[in-house]
């Protein structure tokens, strides 16, 4: 395979997944890729998928979240110093990957529940960062939560490796909107949420300025 083909295999494969199309779509002879290529071709897509839209999605959540809580959103651009919480706070509260999933390495026990090597288990980290037992008044949205150990961005070896990113950019793209447009609303009610139990966004948003 020549590397023409492989470039236009890659940028073929990032077109089809940006578009959220199925991989059986590029034809009939995907599935015969070598493994040599399939394996950074499934890096590629991991890393679009991981570092932009999950970063959009935190952005846009986060503009929903204090939207409906104006009182947030007037003491955030009142106090800009506050951005920082404030999006680790939206990681939690509205997190970008309400669940993931994993599979077992070995025999475990969760609860009642025996858990065999080899089988799937989907936690939900949109339900651990609700937790009472972790979180004060988990329900309410609260820029200034300190501490706030949320599992928005994972844990242990699996934590994200894209988390200080994910962070600034979220943190510019709330300065921004604080200091240029302090009075952002969202327009036509209620969003459309993508239907997905893996990654959490609107399918649009419209706003006026």
């Amino acid at each position: 395979m020549t590397s023409v083909t492989r470039v236009s295999l890659l940028l073929a494969y990032l077109a089809f997944i940006s578009l959220g199309l199925p991989d059986s779509l590029l034809g009939v002879g995907w599935p015969s890729v070598s493994a040599d290529l399939r394996v950074p071709l499934d890096a590629v897509g991991l890393l679009l998928v991981a570092g932009t839209e999950t970063t959009t999605n935190v952005i846009a959540n986060g503009l929903v979240a204090l939207s409906a809580h104006p009182e947030a959103k007037y003491a955030l651009c009142a106090d800009p110093s506050e951005i920082p919480a404030a999006v680790e706070e939206i990681l939690r509260y509205d997190g970008p990957v309400p669940a993931v999933v994993k599979v077992c390495t070995e025999e475990s026990v969760l609860g009642d529940r025996r858990i065999r090597p080899g089988e799937m288990v989907f936690p939900f980290l949109s339900s651990a960062n609700r937790d009472p037992a972790q979180f004060l008044d988990p329900e309410r949205l609260d820029i200034t939560r300190r501490p706030n150990r949320h599992l928005a961005f994972g844990y242990g070896i699996h934590f994200c490796l894209g988390a200080p990113l994910a962070r600034l950019e979220s943190e510019i793209a709330a300065t921004r909107l604080a200091e240029r447009l302090p009075r952002i609303r969202l327009k036509g009610g209620e969003p459309e949420w993508h239907d997905s139990l893996i990654l959490r966004g609107v399918k649009s948003l419209p706003v006026a300025l």
